[in-house]
């Protein structure tokens, strides 16, 4: 974002963020659901997309999960699984933030705490 809309950015940001913890619509979470298939697809184009997927998942995981594996998975998610890992990620938690260049205008830490519940 521009360094002059950062605020506006962190307003709209984190009542959605919040949304999650408290509930989406059933549209919502298929449109997520297709936009992440879409991008595990598109994560595989390529020899060497696909070698860097393999590297990862052997770090995170310890094994190659197979295509049809991590589709499933995504398939079997469930509006109580957004839910619950909100609640535990961003609704009234600590959080980090990172942020380089012209930061004036970002909200400070206790304004970004306040806005998380």
């Amino acid at each position: 974002a521009p360094d002059n809309k950062l605020d506006d950015l962190m307003w709209y940001a984190m009542p959605n963020f919040v949304r999650l913890a408290h509930g989406i619509s059933e549209e919502e979470l298929v449109r997520a659901k297709i936009t992440l298939k879409a991008r595990i697809l598109s994560s595989l184009d390529g020899d060497i997309a696909t070698g860097e997927e393999m590297a990862r998942q052997m770090q995170t995981i310890g094994r190659v999960m197979p295509l049809a594996e991590m589709l499933a998975r995504v398939d079997a998610l469930t509006m109580d699984d957004v839910k619950a890992t909100a609640n535990d990620v961003i609704n009234d938690q600590d959080h980090a933030l990172a942020a380089i260049g012209g930061i004036h205008e970002l909200p400070d830490y206790n304004w970004i705490r306040r806005h998380s519940y």
